[in-house]
């Protein structure tokens, strides 16, 4: 791994490191650090690199790049992943209960002896 920064190589939104759509995986590690002090800023920063990604692309290839791609690359991350800083931060595990989850007996099997037939459990 190189000591270069991910950073975003304008107007082609790649990473300057790794060459991966930017925020590349690295990238969003990286700006969840930068941004510890002022979390929501994240959030902000990163809707105003939308906007502007979508411009520079929209120039360059003349289409608008799907929306939908567009957020979940730029925005659809922070929101989790300040949510695990925190939780890493405090010491708290997370912990996702399965909800109306019902406990189940172990599975039988029937086996059948002439008239006789009985369940056994495994």
């Amino acid at each position: 791994m190189s000591g270069q920064r991910h950073a975003p190589v304008r107007p082609f939104w790649f990473c300057a490191s790794c060459v991966r759509p930017w925020p590349c995986e690295q990238a969003k590690v990286e700006l969840v650090a930068d941004y510890s002090d002022e979390p929501k800023l994240l959030g902000v920063d990163m809707a105003d690199c939308l906007t502007e990604a979508s411009r520079d692309l929209t120039d360059l290839y003349w289409t608008a790049p799907d929306p939908v791609e567009h957020y979940g690359r730029f925005l659809g991350w922070v929101k989790q992943a300040l949510a695990a800083r925190r939780l890493r931060d405090s010491g708290r595990v997370l912990c996702r209960p399965t909800c109306g989850a019902v406990r189940q007996a172990p599975p039988t099997t029937v086996t059948s002896t002439g008239s006789e037939r009985r369940a056994t459990r495994r």
